[in-house]
C-alpha cells in the first residue's frame, strides 16, 4: 500500500507542477526546467493519441505533449478534447 501511495505523490506533484505553470500562462517549458521542479514524467494518470499521432501524457486533468528537442507544451484536458 505504501507503493501507491508514493506513486500517488508522485502524480500529485506533477500535477501540481503543471497546473501552477499553466494557471501562469507558461503554455511551453522546458524539459529539462520541469524536471529541475521535481517533475517526474514517468509517471502518469492516463496517455492519450490524437488521430495525427500526437501523444499526450496527463497527470490527472494537466498534461504535456513532447514538441521538439527539450520543449513541451502544457494542457490542461478539457482544451484539447473540445
Amino acid at each position: 500500500m505504501q507503493y501507491v501511495t508514493k506513486i500517488n505523490g508522485f502524480l500529485r506533484k506533477n500535477r501540481i507542477i503543471l497546473r501552477k505553470l499553466y494557471r501562469d500562462r507558461i503554455k511551453k517549458a522546458r524539459r529539462s526546467e520541469l524536471l529541475r521542479l521535481g517533475f517526474k514524467p514517468e509517471f502518469c494518470t492516463n496517455v492519450y493519441r490524437t488521430k495525427t499521432d500526437k501523444t499526450y501524457f496527463f497527470s490527472y486533468d494537466y498534461g504535456i505533449l513532447f514538441l521538439q528537442d527539450d520543449l513541451l507544451a502544457i494542457v490542461k484536458k478539457k482544451e484539447y478534447l473540445e
